[in-house]
């Protein structure tokens, strides 16, 4: 509730005009005005960033099959269907707990910059 208090700091900073010089008052509620725009763009960039966790996140990536096909991306082991043992493979759509998939044939497949992720299963 008092985290509301920063997106009214220009209603509040209006304050300063009945306790200053009214020069003075002009040169800090602008201080104030320039703060709040620079929150309320950081606000928007955080509400407007994209999904960084769940299994949305997997569709679109490209990794490295394991020797029995299956993946492991960020800590977590998935099975990948269709299985294709040690291939790079790019995750096509998350079904349950299964990855559906596609082989990567060449390097044009990796237009968005995402690079494979090598595994060792220890």
């Amino acid at each position: 509730m008092w985290c509301h208090l920063l997106l009214a700091m220009p209603l509040i900073g209006l304050g300063l005009f009945f306790i200053l010089p009214f020069s003075t008052a002009v040169l800090l509620y602008l201080v104030v005005v320039a703060f709040s725009l620079l929150l309320y763009v950081k606000i928007v960039e955080a509400m407007r960033a994209p999904i960084t966790t769940d299994a949305e996140t997997l569709v679109g990536q490209i990794v490295m099959t394991e020797a029995d096909g299956s993946i492991h991306w960020k800590g977590e082991w998935w099975t990948a269907r269709p299985a294709f043992p040690n291939r790079r493979v790019r995750i096509i759509g998350i079904q349950g707990l299964v990855a559906q998939v596609v082989p990567v044939l060449d390097s044009a497949d990796l237009s968005l910059g995402q690079e494979p992720i090598h595994t060792n299963r220890t």
